[in-house]
């Protein structure tokens, strides 16, 4: 029996997709491709790369290896399709966002001058640039990365038996703040900059080299022709599908919400609820003369109650490739429902029991716990727990006291920190859930130009 090698994380066989003019694949033609391309090994050859009409590269990981195909143009990004969930995005070369992976790059940005997109063939002496990176799990968003590109000696790379004189270029990355040193290198055509071959870390231990098969050689500027025209969602459309008609190059879809009119009468009876116990935790904390519990409940009770009941449905994921290619998170939309991509917000909220309420500048891989230095809690607060809502709706309760200490737990960029109040100066007045209550609605909120609405 021949094994069937794995790609990254377990999937077994080859798996190819298709290139339909430069846009996305319809799932029937996908689904047929996959059945008529599956082969038992990756170990191509030229002729069997010959006679695959698709632009193909090939992934090697810690895991084991696989062709990819290449399957989406569009806004300067290559689409590289793989088996299962696995999907792997370039931009020049540069590897830019990775779907499926036991640790994913969710987005990578260069601020200012790109050498990539200038062409690497130009770099004659070390460049050096920041990058900002986005790692998941565990949010480690906006992390800045300090980058240089060091020109090595001319080498010679045999790909399917033919030999290419390319010159090799190292990148060193390193966030020395987190402890994370990583080295990349490409080798690029010296004539036209052109990456046929690259090992690069998409994450912190986790290295991909990359080889071209049958290399896409075309613009990656072009719209993609696949994108259904804008529009209010059909019925009964999935969320794939109208989230890729309305999406833009600067959509913050970590923030992206669903909005569900279904979902609001519920909503405005949790924020009623929670302003009558507000008002039961004042009177009562006036009644005994603790001022200080009093005022706090009299102060976020006038601001929770200008919050909007939004509908959202938190906690979906609404990347439109991650849903097209994970059939059971690609749910049907409802009459009325609506989704929002955002922009990316730079800041953290810090609300509840404090002494004001603070939006902070979002500082990449810092414990939500620190936040608290710049924005201490009022004496109504507890001093034990913080509810930390993520711009995803996704909410944990963490332990900040030395006795209950958490891990470390990183926000992304428009995440809220709710500080909670004293469960034993709210006793008899709220009711016991009536912290996470406010966690929860938290969660339904969108995030808007400045941060959140």
């Amino acid at each position: 029996m021949v094994r069937r090698a794995t790609f990254l994380h377990g999937i077994l066989g080859l798996v190819l997709v298709a290139l339909t003019a430069c846009s996305s694949v319809s799932r029937g033609s996908l689904e047929s491709i996959r059945l008529a391309m599956r082969r038992p090994s990756v170990h191509p050859t030229a002729e069997s790369v010959a006679a695959t009409p698709y632009f193909q590269m090939q992934a090697n990981g810690p895991d084991g290896e696989a062709i990819l195909i290449l399957a989406r143009v569009a806004n300067g990004e290559l689409g590289w399709y793989g088996s299962g969930h696995d999907v792997l995005f370039t931009r020049d070369g540069l590897v830019v966002k990775t779907i499926g992976l036991p640790q994913n790059l969710d987005d990578s940005a260069i601020p200012g001058a790109n050498p990539f997109h200038d062409g690497l063939q130009h770099l004659v002496a070390p460049v050096d640039y920041t990058r900002r990176l986005d790692w998941s799990p565990d949010y480690r968003y906006g992390v800045l990365a300090q980058a240089r590109l060091e020109p090595k000696a001319l080498e010679d790379v045999d790909i399917l038996g033919t030999v290419h004189r390319l010159r090799r270029i190292d990148e060193h990355v390193s966030v020395p703040s987190a402890g994370v040193s990583m080295t990349n290198r490409y080798w690029v055509d010296p004539a036209d900059g052109f990456i046929w071959k690259s090992r690069q870390y998409v994450a912190p231990g986790l290295p991909l080299e990359l080889i071209q098969l049958q290399p896409y050689r075309g613009s990656a500027s072009a719209e993609d022709t696949g994108k259904p025209a804008p529009g209010a969602p059909q019925t009964g459309a999935r969320l794939s599908d109208a989230g890729a008609a309305q999406i833009t190059p600067d959509a913050y879809l970590l923030g992206a919400a669903w909005l569900q009119p279904s979902l609001k009468r519920e909503q405005l009876r949790l924020r009623a609820g929670l302003d009558y116990e507000l008002g039961a935790i004042r009177n009562q904390a006036l009644g005994s003369g603790d001022m200080a519990v009093s005022g706090a409940a009299r102060d976020f009770q006038a601001w929770l109650s200008g919050l909007p009941v939004t509908g959202r449905h938190a906690g979906v994921p609404l990347d439109p490739v991650r849903l097209e290619v994970t059939p059971t998170e690609n749910r049907p939309m409802e009459d009325g429902d609506t989704l929002v991509y955002p922009p990316r917000p730079a800041d953290v909220r810090v609300v509840g029991a404090v002494e004001k309420p603070c939006r902070l500048p979002h500082v990449p891989m810092q414990d939500a716990r620190l936040y608290l230095s710049a924005c201490p809690g009022s004496d109504a607060a507890d001093p034990n727990l913080i509810y930390v809502v993520q711009p995803d709706g996704t909410v944990a309760e963490q332990g900040i006291a030395l006795w209950n200490r958490d891990k470390p737990r990183p926000l992304a960029p428009g995440a809220w920190i709710y500080v909670p109040f004293d469960r034993h100066a709210i006793a008899g007045a709220a009711d016991a859930n009536f912290n996470r209550d406010v966690a929860a609605f938290l969660a339904t909120q969108v995030p808007g130009d400045s941060g959140w609405r």
